[in-house]
């Protein structure tokens, strides 16, 4: 079973929502939490009916005006029952059907503002009675430590303290993870660059006990600012085999010859873009790194409009007007 967590800052743009649909075939993701979506109540449902309608859905209107977390499942494999909704947190119960296992998840968006962080502490803190393997993932908008931030303006000491003491109070750690080391940039110049480590995955005693072969995965940004985080859970022969799948989506996809072209051109320019992330991780005040980033995420940007626009000229009326993007070609 594989969950992710994207903060995608703003969800509005049709090649954001075909960014995320590739995400989640490449990935087999069953679960994915979307943050910062920045869409209008009366606009989601109709973006989750026409882009995602084969999955199932949650979102945290009712707790927040902006609905700040989505919750997106795959409902073959999955099922999830809500708990608790809050402006910064949804609580949920997740069931694989293959394995029959259960466990909660809670996706975390935490506010900007630090007073209003001790909302999440505290909801954190009240749901960490129930007992049981517990995965808490998401976007915190704080650190943990000191050396999570590379800022000319350094961490608050307090807000560190509180967030630590909440995960103290809560049994939970962090888990082991691969990838970007910062999750979060600002995509500033060399004289106002921030680094931050902002997303991660953290569990509980229990879930160490029943899933102790779990890993994390920080992919990168893409077309958001934010690393992706990727929950996977099994046996390295699983992962083999998750690894084999995706080089038979590629093969099959080089047979696509209508789009080879533009589609080659995305893979090899988001390979591009990853080797930089991996390059700006190691060289984080680095000019010409942060010049070079800039250029080819721009590049990237202006690949997958390009695709957009093609896959909607090719798609049939009938589906424009209804925003249908869940045709052949966003899933061929």
């Amino acid at each position: 079973m594989i969950i992710s967590t994207w903060n995608i800052r703003g969800f509005n743009k049709p090649v954001k929502h075909l960014e995320v649909l590739s995400f989640i075939k490449e990935n087999n993701i069953d679960v994915l939490g979307l943050l910062e979506t920045r869409v209008k109540k009366n606009k989601a449902h109709r973006i989750l009916q026409s882009r995602f309608r084969r999955m199932n859905s949650f979102t945290n209107y009712n707790a927040h005006y902006n609905g700040r977390i989505w919750i997106l499942w795959n409902p073959v494999t999955t099922s999830v029952s809500i708990v608790e909704e809050h402006a910064q947190v949804v609580h949920c119960q997740v069931r694989h059907f293959a394995t029959g296992r259960t466990f909660h998840l809670s996706v975390v968006y935490g506010s900007k503002n630090a007073s209003l962080r001790q909302q999440l502490w505290q909801s954190l803190s009240d749901f960490a009675v129930t007992g049981g393997p517990w995965v808490t993932m998401g976007d915190f908008n704080v650190v943990r430590h000191f050396t999570e931030k590379i800022s000319d303006t350094p961490p608050v000491f307090s807000e560190l303290a509180e967030f630590n003491n909440c995960l103290l109070d809560c049994g939970l750690d962090d888990l082991q993870g691969t990838g970007a080391d910062f999750t979060w940039f600002n995509k500033h110049d060399i004289s106002s660059k921030v680094y931050s480590k902002l997303d991660r995955v953290m569990v509980n005693s229990d879930w160490f006990q029943h899933y102790p072969q779990t890993s994390a995965q920080f992919k990168p940004p893409g077309v958001s600012d934010h690393c992706p985080v990727i929950l996977v859970r099994g046996n390295p022969m699983f992962r083999l085999m998750e690894k084999l799948n995706k080089v038979r989506l590629g093969l099959k996809n080089l047979h696509n010859v209508e789009f080879s072209n533009i589609g080659q051109r995305i893979k090899d320019k988001k390979v591009e873009l990853a080797q930089c992330f991996e390059d700006l991780q190691k060289y984080p005040l680095s000019e010409a790194h942060i010049n070079k980033e800039k250029l080819i995420s721009d590049d990237f940007l202006k690949l997958k409009e390009a695709e957009t626009s093609i896959l909607i000229q090719k798609a049939k009326l009938h589906d424009i007007k209804h925003n249908d993007f869940c045709s052949a070609y966003f899933f061929c």
